[in-house]
Parts: structure tokens; C-alpha cells; sequence
């Protein structure tokens, strides 16, 4: 259990991430040491935690109070109190955890502010996509801004008007 847990992360992360994930699971950090031992969770050069993908055990299911737990911590250890210090990868991490564990807070602030950079490094279909994942499950006027500004770029001028006008509306 506590290794299907610790899967919603597909990165490896500080262990503090994890420990709310198994805080009910009994004698957790002699479980946690000897799964280390035993190659089950991986450990990277930075000391981060990983339960190993080669394990054939489920991962919860998208909307499981798991995946808003895990997005909460890696948002508190990875891009608070200062702005957004995570690395690119780290970001796309928190987003997928921010809609699986549906925290519109997180996926649309990180979501944003990647979608946006991505825009500046004229990455539009990185963008537009990104812009597009989060509108599946959150209207946000900042979503819509950065996903109409992709595609006035792109020349889909009709599109890029109706998210404007959906971005006012909010």
C-alpha cells in the first residue's frame, strides 16, 4: 500500500512529499528503508525518492485524495514562499497533480506561468496544448488569455477571439 501511495509521483521527490502519504501506515520509515535496500524506491544523487515505475502495482485513481495531497506538498516544497523556483519538469509535474487531484489553484497558477513562458520562447503548440489540458477541467481567465494569445499566433484568429471573450466573462 504504501508503495502504490507513493506512485502518484512520476518524479523522484523529497521525502517530505511522501511522508503525508503514508503518515497512517504503520512503522512507514522502516517500510520506506527497507523497500530502499531492496531497489523498490529509488533514490537520486539529490537524496529524492522515487518508488520505482518498473513495479507492476496500480496507481490511484485520478481524483483520489492522494493526488491533491501529493500536488499541495510539492507546491509548498517546490514554489513557495518565493515564485516559481521548480525546474520545467518539475512544474509539469505539479500540474498533472493539480488535475488529477483536481486543485484548479495549482494547475492553473503553475500552469500558467509555464504556458506562458512557453509563449515567450515562441514554443506555441507546447502552449496551446498546455493551455488545452487545463481547460478540460478548469476555465480560468488566465488560461484563456495565454491560450488565445497561442493562437492569434498561430493565425486561428476565430478561436483565439472566443477565448478572449471567455477570459472577459470570467
Amino acid at each position: 500500500e504504501m508503495l502504490r501511495r507513493g506512485r502518484v509521483y512520476d518524479l523522484p521527490v523529497p521525502e517530505a512529499a511522501l511522508t503525508p502519504l503514508w503518515s497512517d501506515i504503520a512503522q512507514w520509515q522502516t517500510r520506506l528503508d527497507q523497500a530502499m535496500a531492496l531497489g523498490l524506491v529509488e533514490v537520486s544523487p539529490e537524496g529524492d525518492l522515487r518508488v520505482s515505475p518498473l513495479l507492476p502495482l496500480p496507481r490511484p485513481e485520478a481524483g483520489d485524495v492522494l493526488f491533491a495531497t501529493a500536488a499541495q506538498q510539492l507546491y509548498r516544497l517546490w514554489c513557495q514562499p518565493e515564485a516559481l523556483s521548480a525546474t520545467e519538469e518539475q512544474s509539469l509535474e505539479l500540474v498533472r497533480l493539480g488535475l488529477q487531484g483536481r486543485n484548479q489553484e495549482i494547475a492553473v497558477n503553475v500552469g500558467s506561468l509555464i504556458a506562458t513562458r512557453w509563449l515567450r520562447s515562441l514554443r506555441y503548440t507546447d502552449a496551446l496544448a498546455l493551455c488545452g489540458a487545463i481547460l478540460t477541467q478548469f476555465e480560468d481567465y488566465r488560461i484563456l488569455k495565454t491560450a488565445a494569445r497561442t493562437e492569434a499566433k498561430l493565425g486561428f484568429t476565430p478561436d483565439a477571439i472566443e477565448h478572449y471573450k471567455r477570459a472577459l466573462a470570467c
